[in-house]
């Protein structure tokens, strides 16, 4: 080989070496700079039906992955056995350990299931593993396919809800969860507004769970954005109108870059519960830290809100305050002219009956007024006073509207001082007077002359059949000379 070729293959070869670290080099991008943190959580059913999780991710933003592990009819003994594969093996930062209710129902031995949940604690713990361990929770009354709550079980859940407390070891954090669920009206059930079955809980309960998980683990690890605050209506705010501002207050974080960049908001009818909120913006981007809720009618509403910052991370649910929506006015009545009412001015006034309202301290603020030409529809009016302010129970028709000899339809609506309108009114109509016609008042007046001028006559005729009463002296003194003179 010439000493030319050499060189050039000497050259090549450099020129490889040069790139190879630029061609396996992995190139960070501002998304890649956001460490992950592996959250794993393992257990039966109630993990399995992934609501705590999704309350726990949101919360924790895309600084945290919230994997779910659980079975649904899973023992300790089975978790056990698939702890290495489904938990150990992923390395994750934290694992939520929540297991025991089947086995008590499957009549296993106390020792047996804390054994199993102790030996997971301690394979987490030793794998550098931060351990989470959920409490028991409250399952009496419930009755399934395999297995029923009975008393002697429940002396069981106590006792390995205490363990789980208070004796295991290699535990990090320690949820309680019991308490958060019982109902307080019947001790070691689950809250009606959480449970359909008695054993699992439904969304409403996971946001309390993972709500808990988070302050009592996640919340000092990464930044907090403050809890918003309900601000309008205020708490326990009576006659509100039935498209509600809400009003929460300002974004706040502890952490100096992070933006507000979304907002929930939920209204719901029972008292904390929003399984199925009669509002739900979802994730809203642009009404921040206010909203119009248009709702559905009269009644009492609970709502709250929570923030989402510029890296996912969610606050918690503002606290939840409630309001009424008011009574709307009762439907007014169109007192004149109704009817068959006619020959009717061009410039008639149409008065309604007085204002009604269930709503305590509601006013009458406006009302609406149209008429119209056939009956039907108020699509197009021939005239509509819009929200009138000012004439509330009666309102004059200026002349330039309506024409002579024309049948009119009209109604009427009132609004209170909360905004909320009544219904229309019933439709009435009138007939205007004849083009030329003289006045209605003046045929007014020609009546009543008329009845004056009848009532005068007939008194004549009748006066005229009686014979003066001169005559009737003279008459009565005949008679009696005429009775004398027979005697």
């Amino acid at each position: 080989m010439s000493r030319g070729r050499v060189l050039r293959l000497l050259l090549v070869a450099t020129i490889i070496l040069a790139f190879l670290p630029g061609l396996f080099h992995v190139r960070h991008t501002d998304a890649d700079s956001l460490v992950s943190h592996p959250v794993y959580c393992i257990g039966d059913s109630l993990t399995s039906l992934g609501y705590y999780e999704t309350e726990l991710a949101a919360l924790l933003g895309s600084q945290f992955t919230v994997a779910n592990k659980g079975i649904a009819g899973d023992t300790t003994s089975g978790m056990l056995s698939r702890f290495t594969a489904d938990v150990l093996n992923h390395h994750p930062d934290f694992v939520v350990i929540w297991g025991g209710v089947n086995d008590i129902g499957f009549g296993r031995q106390l020792v047996t299931i804390q054994s199993n949940l102790q030996s997971m604690y301690t394979q987490a713990h030793d794998a550098g593993i931060e351990v989470i361990a959920i409490s028991m929770s409250p399952w009496k009354g419930w009755e399934g396919d395999y297995y029923n709550w009975t008393v002697d079980r429940q002396v069981l859940t106590d006792s390995l809800h205490d363990w789980i407390m208070n004796t295991a070891i290699n535990i990090d954090y320690r949820v309680e969860v019991y308490s958060l669920l019982e109902n307080p009206n019947n001790p070691d059930a689950m809250l009606p507004a959480y449970t359909g079955d008695k054993l699992h809980f439904n969304s409403t309960a996971g946001v309390v769970i993972g709500l808990a998980i988070y302050e009592a683990v996640f919340a000092v690890h990464i930044p907090a954005i403050a809890q918003p605050s309900n601000l309008a209506p205020p708490a326990g705010a009576i006659s509100v109108s039935r498209t509600p501002t809400l009003h929460s207050s300002d974004f706040s974080s502890t952490y100096a870059g992070e933006t507000h960049v979304a907002s929930q908001w939920q209204i719901a009818k029972l008292a904390g519960d929003y399984t199925n909120p009669v509002f739900d913006s979802g994730i809203d981007t642009s009404h921040l830290t206010s909203i119009v809720a248009p709702l559905p009618g009269d009644s009492t509403y609970y709502w709250h809100v929570r923030y989402q910052g510029s890296d996912g991370t969610w606050s918690r649910w503002s606290s939840e305050t409630s309001f009424v929506i008011s009574s709307p006015p009762s439907r007014p009545t169109g007192v004149s002219p109704s009817g068959s009412a006619s020959r009717v001015t061009l410039s008639p006034t149409l008065m309604a009956s007085a204002f009604s309202d269930l709503g305590k301290g509601d006013s009458h603020a406006a009302s609406q007024w149209q008429l119209r030409k056939t009956s039907g529809s108020y699509s197009s009016p021939i005239y509509d006073s819009g929200t009138d302010t000012t004439n509330l129970t009666a309102k004059t028709i200026q002349s330039d509207v309506l024409s002579h000899s024309t049948a009119y339809y009209w109604h009427v609506r009132y609004q209170d001082s909360t905004g909320g309108w009544s219904d229309w009114s019933a439709e009435a109509f009138f007939n205007t007077s004849a083009k030329g016609g003289l006045p209605s008042w003046i045929w007014i007046v020609v009546g009543a002359l008329a009845a004056v001028l009848v009532v005068g006559a007939v008194a004549h005729l009748v006066s005229r059949r009686r014979p003066p009463k001169r005559l009737q002296r003279r008459r009565t003194r005949s008679l009696k000379y005429l009775e004398d003179w027979d005697e």
